[in-house]
């Protein structure tokens, strides 16, 4: 919850898809609010993931690893509430997000939400 007057500042999200398939419907969505308070919130939700994956989910922004997840099965879903740090990246309006599941490559592009 926020107190008055805070603002939120960055509303992204990115709906992944894959270059080899015509899937209508988005395999996940990523998404990334912050307010001017300071508190962040991130989701991740994958589904129809292929059991080559290993156990692993790469996230990538414009190339630079973000985040690893080990997984088992075939949906991963991950979300955090904090504040936000240096340490944590802003993922902009425009970037390319990457998601690295095995030989499977799901790619999006960051949108205001």
């Amino acid at each position: 919850m926020t107190a008055p007057g805070v603002l939120k500042i960055h509303n992204v999200e990115a709906k992944f898809h894959s270059a080899s398939n015509n899937r209508r419907s988005p395999y996940g969505k990523l998404s990334q609010d912050r307010w001017s308070d300071g508190q962040e919130r991130f989701s991740l939700t994958l589904r129809n993931l292929p059991d080559s994956h290993g156990g692993k989910v790469r996230l990538l922004s414009e190339g630079n690893l973000v985040a690893e997840f080990n997984v088992s099965g075939s949906t991963l879903k991950f979300q955090w509430k904090g504040y936000s740090s240096e340490d944590i990246p802003l993922i902009a309006i425009g970037d390319c997000v990457t998601i690295e599941a095995g030989s499977t490559v799901l790619n999006a592009i960051v949108e205001a939400d």
